[in-house]
């Protein structure tokens, strides 16, 4: 069967698979905020969603890409939905109280979609990459795990979040890097970073690829912010009132939780480690905050962004060196998303979750690749489901009370971290494709 025919089996499967989960009720608080600002954006127009509520805090905190795409939820909704299913100003109110009715029931489940169609997007589009590096029946596993990967799986269908998204744009950023298309890489870098803030993790592969095509095309400089004010335009400009908001969907988070973790199985964690999230009490009280002074008189906060700073400052000196070559690009994008998520402080549960990703698009056919993928993946999963269990509630239990997680995963982070920082890829031939 062609490779392009194996895809679509790929992407309809992943499909398939999600499809009863669906059905199960997502993460409250999320799902809830979701479909009220879907219902903004059709009842009072897209900028309402960054005005300010009574208490002084913006109603939304999500970059603006989501927000259109909440805007054709909401116009789907009312055009498809059955009779007294239509999106409505209690639908949201319906979704927190958990006593949905057909209209929040329709919601929840049409607001799963667009995360579950870019898991299937993006198994089908690893699966055509990686032919051109592993054999088939090689390329064919790490996309079909992919498709299952349970953190993956909890993330978009069960939690109702939207991580797939953008991560699905900063595989095909990476991806335009390795084809040498410097505007593709410009417009999925730019898409990323209108989804969701923390796509900022690839800005040393995008830097790298825009100085290296410079040195040799000043003519890429025309392609570059083409392609990239082009998105951010069409994006921005119906919020041109509302820049304060805007402002605050990308630095807020800092200011609202100024930790030295926020549940995220990271470095930080054994310094405060849990048996389970906090985020319904006062978070003051549990968690330790990252702007005070730490070690050499220094915040844990500084300390996070220096050491963030020079392994991108690593990452850009060997890209640039290299002329991105592939394993260079490939060894990047292991190492970019695990530093991030490692060494900086304030991080969430699923601040990792475009690791999975990204280094399934970076597989190299040895031992060492599958047992590190695997190993971030499961330490992924057991990070979200024990900070919310959904219909999985059993296992989050025991990820509470029976291992100390938190500082395995951790641990087990920090390793692969070490590993993938010396796992030196050949840089003169392509992978063996016959090691699998």
């Amino acid at each position: 069967m062609p490779p392009r025919q194996i895809a679509l089996v790929v992407f309809f499967a992943t499909v398939a698979i999600r499809l009863p989960l669906l059905s199960t009720p997502g993460f409250p608080a999320d799902q809830t905020q979701f479909v009220h600002w879907a219902y903004l954006t059709k009842s009072a127009g897209l900028a309402s969603v960054y005005e300010r509520q009574p208490n002084g805090r913006f109603i939304c905190n999500y970059p603006p890409g989501y927000v259109f795409i909440l805007r054709g939820l909401a116009e789907f909704q009312g055009i498809m939905a059955p009779s007294g299913a239509g999106l409505t100003e209690s639908t949201a109110a319906s979704i927190w109280n958990r006593s949905p009715d057909t209209s929040a029931i329709f919601a929840m489940r049409l607001h799963k979609v667009p995360a579950m169609l870019a898991d299937a997007v993006l198994a089908a589009i690893l699966l055509v990459l990686l032919r051109e590096r592993l054999r088939p029946t090689a390329a064919l596993m790490v996309a079909g795990l992919y498709a299952v990967s349970p953190a993956v799986l909890h993330d978009s269908c069960i939690w109702g979040q939207v991580d797939a998204i953008h991560t699905l744009f900063l595989v095909l950023s990476v991806e335009a890097i390795r084809r040498k298309s410097i505007g593709w890489m410009a417009f999925w870098a730019t898409a990323s970073l209108l989804f969701k803030a923390q796509s900022i993790i690839l800005a040393p592969h995008w830097a790298a690829a825009a100085w290296t095509h410079l040195r040799t095309d000043r003519k890429a400089i025309v392609r570059i912010l083409g392609s990239a004010v082009l998105p951010m335009v069409v994006m921005l400009m119906p919020f041109s009132r509302q820049w304060e908001g805007i402002w605050n969907a990308y630095t807020g988070a800092t200011a609202t939780y100024p930790f030295t973790h926020l549940n995220g199985f990271s470095s930080w964690f054994f310094s405060a480690p849990m048996a389970a999230p906090h985020l319904s009490e006062d978070l003051r009280q549990w968690y330790v905050r990252d702007d005070q002074p730490w070690a050499f008189g220094l915040p844990a906060r500084t300390i996070g962004i220096v050491c963030l700073l020079l392994l991108w400052a690593c990452v850009v000196f060997k890209l640039i060196r290299s002329r991105l070559d592939d394993s260079s690009l490939r060894w990047g994008v292991r190492i970019l998303p695990l530093g991030f998520f490692v060494l900086s402080t304030q991080m969430h549960e699923r601040y990792l979750f475009p690791a999975i990703a990204l280094w399934a698009w970076s597989a190299s056919a040895s031992a060492r690749w599958w047992t590190a993928w695997l190993a971030l993946s499961l330490c992924v999963a057991a990070n979200m489901v024990w900070v919310w269990g959904g219909p999985i509630e059993s296992v989050q239990n025991a990820l509470r009370e029976c291992v100390p997680v938190g500082t395995l995963c951790a641990g087990a982070l920090c390793l692969v971290a070490i590993v993938a920082w010396f796992d030196r890829l050949d840089t003169t031939r392509r992978v063996d494709a016959t090691a699998i």
